[in-house]
């Protein structure tokens, strides 16, 4: 599974995974268990989940503090600012962090312990051919 291949890849380069994951909406422990689950890989306590609890937009409402109760934040930020999701990145730009310390997920991930962050080009080259040399590249 692709996941799996990614974690394994990345554990190779550094000493801690941070998984951000969606929740839409489930309960965290549920969703938590069915994560670990699916990874089957030997090395958990190297592995932070942070769960979103809806998904990575709910960053963008919290930072611009749009309520969030009605409905999923991507649908929001659909009908507010004509949101899509190939724009991600533009929004993530504006982000306000100091706004986002109300965010619950956020202040999960500043939590985590000895974070190492696995540079998106080596995420994206292994989802595309999920092969990790042992010089720190996707081949």
């Amino acid at each position: 599974n692709k996941m799996k291949r990614v974690v394994n890849a990345a554990l190779l380069g550094v000493d801690r995974v941070i998984i951000l994951m969606d929740a839409d909406g489930q309960p965290h422990d549920q969703k938590i268990n069915e994560i670990r689950r699916y990874l089957d890989v030997r090395n958990l306590e190297q592995i932070d989940i942070v769960l979103l609890d809806y998904e990575i937009e709910e960053w963008i409402c919290y930072s611009q503090e749009i309520s969030i109760i009605s409905d999923k934040p991507s649908k929001i930020l659909r009908r507010t600012h004509n949101y899509r999701k190939n724009r991600l990145p533009q929004f993530a730009e504006k982000l306000g962090c100091q706004k986002l310390t109300n965010c619950p997920s956020f202040r999960r991930l500043t939590k985590c312990h000895k974070p190492a962050v696995v540079p998106y080009p080596y995420i994206k080259k292994s989802l595309q051919y999920g092969r990790y040399t042992r010089h720190n590249r996707f081949t």
